[in-house]
């Protein structure tokens, strides 16, 4: 008796939240949502690594590479930073390539690459068309004024 009081108000309580409560998303997939609608990036950022590579090359430029998730807090604040020009990525000088951690094949290819000295997200470093790095990566949260300056150093 008690188990159809209690699943009768249940369903009331669904019925009397109308639709929206039928179609609602995991809290993680809203996470995710939000976090992507947040940040919108340069156009010339490309999600392809081997496009990135091959267009650095042909071009003559230097990929700068980030590596992250799309629900990191720090992640979302670097990218935060390129949005609103805190942090500027001059599309003469570098093919931007934003990439997701969770691809094991990348993330093991640009630790084993740039060595960083711990392993905190986001990732951010600058390599040649060829993939060798060419300057000291970043880990970890950090100011853009140390973002800017890992582009600006020659």
């Amino acid at each position: 008796m008690k188990t159809q009081a209690i699943l009768l108000v249940s369903l009331f309580l669904i019925a009397a939240a109308g639709p929206a409560a039928a179609n609602c998303t995991p809290p993680a997939t809203n996470a995710v949502a939000a976090a992507k609608a947040q940040v919108t990036l340069p156009p010339y950022l490309t999600e392809d690594f081997n496009s990135a590579c091959e267009k650095a090359k042909k071009e003559g430029k230097l990929v700068f590479v980030s590596l992250g998730r799309e629900i990191c807090g720090r992640c979302q604040k670097f990218y935060g930073f390129v949005k609103n020009g805190q942090v500027t990525i001059d599309p003469k000088k570098y093919v931007f390539i934003r990439l997701d951690v969770d691809n094991y094949e990348h993330r093991e290819y640009f630790y084993s690459t740039f060595n960083p000295p711990d392993r905190r997200l986001p990732f951010v470093g600058v390599m040649d068309g060829d993939r060798t790095a060419v300057k000291e990566a970043l880990s970890g949260g950090h100011t853009p004024g140390e973002y800017q300056k890992l582009m600006n150093e020659k």
